[in-house]
Order: structure tokens, then C-alpha cells, then sequence
């Protein structure tokens, strides 16, 4: 079942990709590996972009 789960979603993701339309074939290759790459992080935990306290810096007038 998992298998028949993976076609469609494969199917999906290739029909968005033919859906998209940019003036330079360039950023329809960036866009595919960008969903591609968000498609396998599905389900999984975002890292946070810093750990620790956020420094205060003065406000100059």
C-alpha cells in the first residue's frame, strides 16, 4: 500500500513541476529541487534558525 502511496505522490509532484511556468528554464530547475526538497522534509521537525538568547543591540538615534 505504501507503494501506491509513493506513485501518486511521485504523479503529484510531477504535475505541479509541468503546471509551472517561468521566463527562464533556470528557475523552473530551482523550483523543482525547492519542492523536492521540501516534499522530503515532510513530517519532519524544523530546526530552529538560532538557539540561545538574542543579543540586544543599542538603538542609535
Amino acid at each position: 500500500m505504501a507503494g501506491k502511496r509513493q506513485v501518486e505522490d511521485r504523479a503529484w509532484f510531477e504535475r505541479e513541476l509541468e503546471g509551472s511556468e517561468f521566463r527562464d528554464a533556470r528557475l523552473s530547475k530551482r523550483f523543482g529541487t525547492l519542492l523536492e526538497q521540501l516534499w522530503k522534509g515532510m513530517g519532519q521537525t524544523s530546526l530552529p534558525a538560532r538557539t540561545g538568547p538574542i543579543p540586544r543591540q543599542p538603538i542609535v538615534s
